[in-house]
């Protein structure tokens, strides 16, 4: 979902607007599953890292994804990955956290959001989220590509009351 609805550019063009969440220190929400969804990541998307952000927003001294010429598609965003006893020592504090078939309040502190080990891309200034200039959340459920072919993660998910926190 994206924060800020479309906003016109200095050039003219229609790009996905900011938002200025430098206030808070992350985002809740009560989420639920008709089943414990595995593979699920929370992603918090920033000028830096979504070729269609607005090209003002950004800090001379760095280029925005889409401009990088040899990342001229690779937007990786910062993201926190839900594990369910694999211990992912990339996301020590969301060990043990899945999205189960009961109502259960999540919270993702943006300093905890790293980009993917596996799919980095362009960094935003300091290598974390820009929440200054945030375009948006994705909560991400990925198919299971330990296997060969990737095995579908089939899926029905309920959202509630997400927010910033304080």
């Amino acid at each position: 979902m994206d924060f800020v609805s479309q906003v016109v550019s200095d050039a003219g063009d229609t790009v996905k607007g900011t938002y200025d969440a430098s206030e808070y220190t992350g985002i809740s929400f009560w989420a639920k599953a008709t089943d414990t969804l595995k593979l699920v990541q929370v992603k918090f998307i920033d000028a830096y890292t979504d070729a269609q952000g607005d090209p003002g927003a950004f800090d001379s001294s760095a280029f925005p994804c889409a401009l990088v010429p040899n990342f001229p598609n690779n937007c990786s965003p910062y993201i926190v990955k839900f594990s369910q006893g694999d211990a992912d020592t990339n996301y020590p504090n969301y060990d043990n956290t899945a999205i189960g078939t009961d109502w259960k309040m999540f919270s993702v502190l943006f300093a905890d959001a790293k980009q993917d080990m596996f799919n980095p891309g362009q960094m935003s200034p300091n290598n974390t989220v820009d929440v200054k200039h945030l375009l948006g959340l994705a909560i991400q459920v990925n198919a299971d590509f330990s296997t060969a072919p990737p095995t579908a993660n089939d899926f029905e998910i309920w959202l509630d009351d997400v927010r910033f926190i304080r």
